[in-house]
């Protein structure tokens, strides 16, 4: 959270998509305020863009559209997560639930499903960046989806490993 003043506290949103109304349903769900506090969002419409955004370092979250083209957020959050170090959290947009596994992949912290819900997006963006004692050990959090989880417990590989039980 940015203040210029030890009483005027504000958070700073980053939103990325190449398509404008994204952005704007994005914007329009969040409203002025988030948690009690002025809120500004940036919008951005490319990669570079983003990365300058970045570069200023007073971005308290992003949101990035995973169906934004040519980069889509969740490569967009994979690079940003290897090259900037405190890298502010990500919120990716999905249309399928079962893209999670990419959001994973790109190490964002929560997704949102299409269609916007502005209650789900606020509360998910409040918990971002109103954390308390964040452990950066742990795996970046992917909020519920009503997906089911599959492991994949038995692989063969041939050649690779020939009976890891009578090795352990």
């Amino acid at each position: 959270m940015q203040a210029s003043e030890e009483t005027d506290m504000k958070v700073v949103v980053l939103v990325y998509s190449d398509d404008r109304n994204v952005r704007r349903d994005v914007i329009d769900a969040l409203g002025p305020t988030l948690g009690g506090l002025e809120l500004e969002v940036r919008e951005t419409a490319t990669p570079a863009a983003v990365l300058t955004e970045l570069d200023k370092e007073d971005i308290d979250c992003c949101v990035f559209d995973g169906e934004a083209t040519p980069l889509g957020g969740m490569g967009l959050s994979k690079q940003i997560r290897d090259e900037y170090d405190p890298c502010p959290p990500v919120l990716l947009l999905i249309a399928r639930p079962v893209d999670s596994w990419l959001a994973t992949w790109s190490r964002a912290e929560a997704v949102c499903l299409y269609p916007i819900d502005p209650l789900t997006l606020s509360k998910q963006i409040e918990d971002l960046v109103f954390v308390e004692d964040e452990d950066e050990s742990e795996p970046p959090l992917l909020r519920e989806l009503d997906v089911e989880e599959t492991v994949i417990t038995d692989v063969e590989i041939p050649g690779v490993v020939e009976d890891l039980d009578d090795r352990l």
